[in-house]
C-alpha cells in the first residue's frame, strides 16, 4: 500500500542517497552530496576513462552535519576538463560506493538532457514506476548528458520517502548529473530537506531552508533554476541573472505552471509577481499539475506563432501516476 515500504539495511559506513549535481561552471565543476549513518570521514576520487586516478583535479569539502538521525557529506570538485567523462567513487576509510560516471559540458552548441517532474510517491511500488519513468526517457534519448528534475522528489520529504526514492534511482543517479529544483512537496514548509539532499551553488539564493535558487550555462543555454518561495525577490534575481547573461537561450525551470493547462486553475504562487523575469526566458519548463502540455509562444497573455516572440511553457506530466485524491485535468485548447 502506498506508504508502506520497507527499508534494507544500510551499513554503517556505506554511503547512500548519493548525487552528482550542476554547481557552478559546468565545463570543469560538479556538485556531490551523499550521506552515511554514522559520521566518518569524506573523500572523492575520481578516474579516466582508462582507470587511472585523476589528481589534477580540486576538490573542496563541506564540514560534515548530521541531519535527521543521519550525516551529510558535500563536497565541489573542480578544475576538470571540459567535454569528459570522469567516473567516480564517494565515501571514507570505512566505506566506499560503488563507481559512478558523468560527463562534463563541452560547450558545444549541440546536447541533450531529461526533463522530469512529480515523481512524488510513498512507497517503493511508485517509486519504482517514477524510475522506470526515467529509464525509458534514457533509453529513448541515451546521449542525455542530465537530467532537470522539476521537483516533489517525494510526497512528505521523509528519511523513509528519501531512502525508497534514492534507492529506486540509484542506478540512474550513478550515471549523470542532476539539475534539481524544490517543488511544493519538497520547498514549501519541509524545512532544510532540499538543501540538505544537494550540493548546489546557493551563492546567489534568496534563501536556502526551503527549496534554492541557482543558475548555470551549457553549451549556448543559460540555465535560471527558480525556488518556490519568496516570488519577488526571486523574480528580481531572475530578470538580473537573465540581464546578464550572453547566451543564445535562455531558460528557465520552475515547479508551479505560470500558464495552466486545466481550465479551472490559476497559480496565485507566482503570477503575476514573476512573469516580468519569466517572460525573458524562451522556455520555461514546469510540473505541479501532472498533465503535460505545451504552450504557444506567450507574452504579456497574448499568443503568438514564433519563439521568438514570445516564451514557451511546458508542463512536464508526473513521474509515476496521479496519487490518490488527485485527477487530470480538462482538455483545453489554445487557438
Amino acid at each position: 500500500a502506498e506508504g508502506e515500504s520497507e527499508t534494507p539495511a544500510i551499513g554503517e559506513f556505506e554511503p547512500f542517497r548519493i548525487t552528482v549535481t550542476a554547481n557552478g561552471d559546468t565545463k570543469t565543476q560538479k556538485g556531490f552530496c551523499w550521506y552515511t549513518v554514522s559520521n566518518t570521514d569524506s573523500v572523492v576520487k575520481l578516474y579516466d576513462a582508462n582507470g587511472a586516478e585523476v589528481t589534477d583535479a580540486k576538490i573542496t569539502y563541506s564540514d560534515v552535519f548530521e541531519w535527521e538521525g543521519n550525516f551529510v557529506h558535500k563536497a565541489v570538485v573542480s578544475a576538470l576538463k571540459p567535454g569528459t567523462e570522469y567516473f567516480y567513487t564517494v565515501g571514507g576509510a570505512n566505506g566506499v560506493s560503488e563507481k559512478g560516471s558523468f560527463i562534463t559540458d563541452d560547450g558545444n552548441d549541440k546536447f541533450e538532457f531529461i526533463a522530469v517532474a512529480d515523481i512524488q510517491a510513498s512507497s517503493d511500488e511508485n517509486f519504482a514506476k517514477g524510475a522506470e519513468t526515467v529509464r525509458a526517457g534514457l533509453k529513448t534519448m541515451p546521449g542525455a548528458e542530465f537530467i532537470v528534475n522539476l521537483g516533489d522528489f517525494t510526497n512528505d520529504s521523509t528519511n523513509e520517502e528519501w531512502d525508497a526514492y534514492a534507492r529506486n534511482v540509484k542506478d540512474i543517479h550513478a550515471k549523470t548529473t542532476l539539475v534539481p529544483i524544490a517543488g511544493n512537496h519538497d520547498g514549501l514548509g519541509v524545512w532544510d530537506w532540499f538543501n540538505n539532499m544537494f550540493s548546489l551553488d546557493t551563492s546567489e539564493s534568496v534563501q536556502v531552508r526551503n527549496g534554492a535558487n541557482y543558475s548555470f550555462d551549457y553549451g549556448n543555454v543559460h540555465f535560471a533554476i527558480m525556488g518556490v518561495n519568496e516570488p519577488e525577490l526571486v523574480n528580481d534575481w531572475l530578470i538580473k541573472d537573465l540581464d546578464a547573461s550572453d547566451k543564445t537561450w535562455k531558460f528557465g525551470a520552475y515547479h508551479f505552471p505560470i500558464y495552466y493547462s486545466g481550465s479551472n486553475l490559476a497559480n496565485d504562487d507566482a503570477y503575476p509577481m514573476m512573469r516580468e523575469g519569466m517572460e525573458k526566458l524562451d522556455v520555461l519548463f514546469s510540473g505541479h499539475e501532472h498533465n503535460f502540455s505545451r504552450s504557444y509562444p506567450i507574452r504579456n497573455e497574448e499568443l503568438f506563432d514564433r519563439p521568438s516572440q514570445g516564451t514557451v511553457h511546458y508542463e512536464l506530466g508526473n513521474g509515476h501516476m496521479n496519487p490518490p485524491g488527485t485527477k487530470t485535468c480538462d482538455k483545453i485548447w489554445h487557438c
